[in-house]
């Protein structure tokens, strides 16, 4: 198992699949604990393309900042706005791309 299968393997199980919460909430929680580490050393160039795009609008608002101090971190506030169909779609190709790697 490669690291990037590892980390998206403890995403899904951990946190999509059986995390508290809407979408939102498991995609954001799944960035939070397992796959900020990722990079595109890890994976092919069209799976970190992918995968840079899901994070990228996860984290789209950025940090929540309050006289320079971080008081909401860029992947709790990426909820902030998203539906939860975007997010369950972000999911599914989380899970794509962990299907692809993983065979």
């Amino acid at each position: 198992m490669t690291y990037a299968e590892e980390k998206l393997s403890e995403a899904i199980f951990s946190c999509i699949a059986i995390g508290e919460g809407d979408a939102r909430d498991r995609l954001s929680k799944s960035f939070k604990y397992f796959l900020h580490t990722l990079t595109e050393e890890h994976v092919t160039r069209d799976h970190w393309k992918r995968f840079k795009k899901v994070k990228n609008r996860l984290i789209k608002n950025g940090p929540f900042l309050m006289n320079d101090k971080i008081i909401v971190g860029a992947f709790e506030n990426g909820k902030v706005g998203m539906k939860n169909k975007t997010a369950s779609r972000l999911i599914e190709e989380l899970i794509i791309i962990y299907r692809e790697l993983a065979n």
